[in-house]
């Protein structure tokens, strides 16, 4: 016994966490603080949810983690009166879970929408949602299964009419769904970092829907008594962060971009809760994207392969047009599709030559969606996204009118626009179930000749793939890369100090790029007419080095006869005192 006693006390703690930001920034405080406390503890343990951390806790298998009242409330069957907090504790004692110290914050859910929407609607209440009629939610995932303040109990508690949800876990993701038009509603946490800057309206919670979430820090029993660092950590932790000081952490993750752990050092150290722990915050990278291009589904991963090739640098979501932000050296990396290498000028379609493709990330088609029967190039056309813009221009020459969102750009085709525009993979879900709607069909568009539009590949968009679609239609197709910028031509500005400049570009290295395409696993190599990176050396060329070497040599030169000039200036001065 004495022997398995001892193998109990040195066996590891576990920390678990939940999947957004807030989470891993207090497991890791939980985490260092232990390590404080001399304790063993693994590397942070991811959660799925809160039922995954609820069964990890009453098994033993995470030792302390943070969780909130409300939702330890949402889950179980606990006795009434008494404060939230000593409710909770009472609903988990037995099952071996110890609910302990609050931190001092909480964290409840809000429903945002855009401050137009609340002004010209006045949409200021979850009661005044219901008179929208039809809506479009965007929620994260955990709140479509929660049985008591989750989705469906919030319908029915206010009586909502659902058109649509869309489930993601990135709190940008559902926020700039938003913005451009494809959801009426976000649902986000109160303490979200990314909600600080952004022209939303959280609406209040005027029937008292939501219950109280007091993050609080949560310990299987048997770790309590066995390890009294576990305790300590609690009460450390007590009291230490208000609701605003936890939107600040939260925002240096979603937004800046920082690390976690990073971010939890920062704040220890700054509590003075631990001591020898140092931070070096890396400037960030900024990666781009045009948050009107479609591409959610895509920025997740590509945010992970731009961590994985840079470690030690936080990703920071730029949005705003990629090739902007990569010549400014705004961003270092940009998700884009391929058309937005080109541009057409009087003098033909001309290629950018200011970045390059670096790694393929699929491929989105052409859709050209049109009145059934109607024939002839558009002369009006509608698009959806700044790509889209970009190919209607560079294939018909005509201007193209931007919309919000797929509905609002289908219900215009036929009065204000001949056809519409969109890029998206086939079969793409969305697409599918709007074209049902309206009414319309996917029309044919040839490749173009020559080698200026060679870019836009022939492809076919197989029959069935929409509702109603009878047979194959040809169509272009269009790569979705990760592009950087293209190192100057001009061994001044490739090698020399210009470079360093915050506003100038700037290019990845060979050893970074090489990770950029492992990370990601990509298959696919850049169709030949875009730009591609010459990567054969990782040093400025000889020639180069030379020109640097004989600057420098040249200001060094000019930098001593500063000096003598000093110096025999100050000669005559010393004879005449002499």
């Amino acid at each position: 016994m004495f022997l398995l006693f001892a193998c109990v006390q040195d066996a590891p703690l576990v920390v678990g966490a939940k999947p957004f930001a807030e989470q891993r920034v207090l497991g890791e405080a939980l985490r260092m603080l232990l390590l404080q406390e001399g304790e063993r503890v693994q590397p942070l343990l991811g959660c799925q949810d809160t039922w995954d951390c609820q069964q990890r806790l009453q098994a033993g298998e995470v030792d302390l983690a943070v969780d909130y009242t409300g939702t330890g409330l949402s889950l179980m069957a606990a006795p009434s009166g008494g404060s939230a907090l000593s409710r909770v504790r009472a609903a988990y004692a037995p099952l071996g879970v110890d609910w302990l110290e609050p931190i001092g914050f909480e964290n409840t859910y809000l429903l945002l929408v855009p401050d137009w929407r609340a002004v010209a609607q006045d949409v200021t209440t979850m009661s005044a949602l219901a008179a929208l009629g039809p809506v479009t939610l965007a929620v994260p995932p955990e709140f479509v299964r929660r049985p008591t303040d989750g989705l469906a109990p919030m319908v029915r508690r206010y009586g909502l009419t659902v058109d649509d949800v869309l489930v993601e876990e990135e709190v940008g993701a559902r926020l700039a769904m938003v913005i451009d038009g494809r959801a009426d509603v976000a649902v986000a946490y109160s303490t979200d970092g990314a909600i600080a800057a952004l022209p939303m309206v959280p609406l209040d919670d005027d029937l008292g829907f939501f219950p109280d979430y007091a993050a609080v820090t949560v310990a299987h029993a048997d770790s309590v008594v066995e390890r009294p660092a576990v305790a300590r950590v609690a009460s450390l932790m007590a009291g230490r962060l208000d609701d605003r000081e936890m939107q600040v952490l939260n925002h240096q993750v979603e937004v800046a971009g920082y690390d976690p752990a990073q971010v939890a050092r920062a704040w220890l150290r700054d509590e003075g809760l631990v001591d020898g722990l140092s931070l070096e915050l890396a400037a960030p990278v900024g990666l781009a994207v045009d948050p009107v291009d479609g591409l959610d589904a895509l920025l997740g991963p590509s945010r992970q392969a731009v961590r994985d090739a840079l470690p030690s640098q936080p990703v920071r979501v730029v949005l705003q047009d990629p090739v902007q932000a990569l010549a400014s050296g705004e961003a270092r990396v940009a998700l884009l599709g391929a058309e937005r290498f080109f541009t057409r000028s009087r003098k033909g379609v001309q290629r950018d030559e200011g970045m390059v493709a670096e790694v393929v990330l699929g491929t989105r088609y052409v859709h050209l969606l049109r009145p059934v029967g109607a024939s002839g190039e558009p002369r009006t056309l509608g698009v959806l996204g700044g790509g889209a813009a970009r190919v209607a221009e560079l294939l018909w020459q005509v201007d193209a009118h931007t919309a919000a969102g797929l509905d609002e750009l289908l219900e215009k085709v036929g009065s204000s626009y001949d056809a519409a525009l969109v890029l998206a993979p086939p079969g793409d879900p969305e697409l599918a179930d709007v074209l049902a709607r309206h009414g319309l069909e996917l029309a044919a568009v040839s490749a173009p000749g020559g080698t200026d539009l060679a870019w836009l590949r022939a492809a076919r968009i197989p029959a069935g793939t929409y509702p109603g679609q009878a047979s194959v239609v040809e169509t272009v197709s269009s790569q979705v890369l990760l592009a950087s910028a293209a190192v100057p031509n001009d061994p001044m500005l490739a090698g020399g100090p210009v470079a360093a400049l915050p506003s100038s570009p700037r290019p990845l290295e060979r050893a970074t790029a090489d990770a950029l395409v492992a990370a990601l696993g990509a298959s696919e190599a850049p169709d030949p007419v875009l730009p591609v990176a010459r990567r054969a050396r990782k040093a400025p060329a000889a020639d180069t080095a030379l020109l640097d070497t004989a600057l420098n040599i040249g200001v060094l030169a000019f930098l001593a006869w500063l000096g003598v000039l000093a110096i025999r200036r100050e000669e005559p001065d010393g004879e005449a005192s002499a």
